[in-house]
């Protein structure tokens, strides 16, 4: 696994496997809607990884998920939660069941993701989580 991750992935890794390894092929569909302001389409990169990333990947996933969805919780639901969309439906009926003068605000950040300092998060899933660390 540290030979995919690591940064001898770069140095030990044959030049051929490298793109296979690296990352994903891109497929850029258009999204709905058409056009944007600028006249341009709007495109959604869709990434298609390759069989071997994909592989380690998700034994990777398989062996921290638990850990992660303790160290995470209950603050979200999208890491090691079956079912977490219906989850959340129930808990917030069940809430507006007993509290009817309640409200739920439903925000969507526009590019949010991007928004994130990676250096940061890095650092703290690799406090948290040292088993990813190369």
């Amino acid at each position: 696994m540290l030979l995919l991750t690591g940064a001898t992935a770069t140095t030990r890794v044959p030049a051929a496997a490298t793109h296979a390894l690296a990352g994903a092929d891109l497929l850029l569909l258009s999204k709905p809607g058409g056009v944007r302001e600028d006249a341009l389409p709007g495109l959604r990169p869709i990434g298609m990884p390759e069989a071997l990333r994909k592989l380690a990947a998700s034994a990777l996933a398989a062996t921290v998920r638990s850990w992660a969805a303790g160290l995470l919780s209950p603050g979200q639901l999208g890491v090691g939660v079956p079912n977490a969309c219906e989850r959340i439906l129930h808990e917030w009926g069940a809430h507006l069941a007993h509290h009817p003068g309640d409200g739920i605000l439903q925000l969507d950040f526009k590019n949010a993701f991007n928004l994130v300092s990676r250096p940061a998060a890095e650092a703290v899933l690799h406090r948290a989580l040292p088993l990813l660390t190369p």
